[in-house]
Parts: C-alpha cells; sequence; structure tokens
C-alpha cells in the first residue's frame, strides 16, 4: 500500500464534503487508491501529470485529483464536486 498525503487545500475540501460522502472515502475509495493508484484516469493538456478518480454520493459527482511522487507517494491536491473542477484545479498549481 502506498502512503497518502493531503495537501491543505485538500483538506479543507473535505470538511465541506456530505459526512456520508467522507464515509465512502475513507472506507472505500481511499483504500482503493492506496493499492493501486493508477486506477484513476491519466489527465490530459496543462494537467498532464495528475489522476482523477471519479465517484458518486448522494446523486453528486465529485472528483480527486492527486499525483504519484516518485512512484512511493499518493498527493492528493483536490477532492471537489465535478462543477468547474478543471478551473479550479488550474488556479491551484
Amino acid at each position: 500500500m502506498y502512503p497518502i498525503i493531503f495537501s491543505r487545500p485538500a483538506k479543507r475540501d473535505l470538511k465541506r464534503l456530505p459526512v456520508k460522502a467522507i464515509d465512502l472515502l475513507e472506507k472505500e475509495i481511499i483504500p482503493q487508491i492506496q493499492t493501486n493508484p493508477y486506477i484513476g484516469e491519466i489527465l490530459r493538456g496543462p494537467f498532464r501529470q495528475f489522476f482523477k478518480y471519479k465517484f458518486s454520493c448522494l446523486g453528486t459527482s465529485y472528483r480527486i485529483a492527486y499525483y504519484i511522487y516518485q512512484k512511493k507517494i499518493i498527493f492528493v491536491v483536490m477532492v471537489d464536486t465535478r462543477e468547474n473542477f478543471y478551473q479550479e484545479l488550474k488556479r491551484r498549481i
């Protein structure tokens, strides 16, 4: 399993999510990403170093943007809804 680190903005993103979405992340999604970080889609264009993992909870689509640092550590940059995801990601990098 790969260790996972959340950036400060990603930690703030988690606080804004509904409780059910946080539970889903902790119990299912994060362990899946830790065991196989290449499960997400590779982004294109200016975001080509990032992976994206999509999930839904309570009828809302969410995205997780992360990259793999030196093939050893997963660094989560952003967790947010699908709306304006790429504009916000561009602002953060």
